[in-house]
């Protein structure tokens, strides 16, 4: 199953359909978020269902809808396999913490150098260096079977 819990974003993606919208998408509203009882009781229905995996992607940053912890506990409890497709920059303590649980772990990088990342995401600089020490700090803690990976969408500005 694919979850994308909110549609918050703490960056700005020049290439984000959803907030920049160069798709048609009436139903779309930034503000969105899953309810904690419901995502609680998703997570429920889907262990009573046999479901395998749960990747937590966005709509939004995942890591910053505010029920992600309990979500992820959630899944690892009910003894399905856990994933995140995440920009990265919130990949710190307890967040890290369970991800190191996860069977893969995606972040979204778009560049090798802090001036084209900010560029294309909408962010400072110093935000590529932040996020380079999260994955760098992230690798050490994961468990030996958590899958690490890096992606790069590619456009005219990378």
């Amino acid at each position: 199953m694919r979850i994308k819990p909110t549609n918050r974003c703490n960056q700005n993606c020049y290439y984000c359909h959803y907030k920049n919208q160069y798709l048609e998408l009436d139903q779309y509203h930034p503000s969105d978020e899953i309810s904690r009882e419901k995502m609680l009781e998703l997570i429920q229905d889907f262990k009573d269902i046999g479901v395998k995996a749960v990747t937590f992607s966005g709509g939004g940053e995942p890591l910053l809808y505010p029920y992600i912890e309990e979500a992820m506990e959630a899944v690892l409890e009910a003894g399905i396999d856990l994933s995140i497709i995440t920009n990265g920059s919130l990949l710190t303590g307890k967040k890290a913490k369970l991800l190191s649980k996860a069977k893969w772990v995606r972040i979204s990088q778009e560049s090798g150098c802090p001036e084209t990342y900010a560029r294309i995401r909408g962010v400072r600089e110093s935000a590529f260096h932040e996020l380079c020490e999260n994955i760098r700090q992230f690798a050490e803690v994961k468990n030996a079977d958590c899958e690490l990976g890096v992606n790069f969408v590619v456009g005219s500005e990378n």
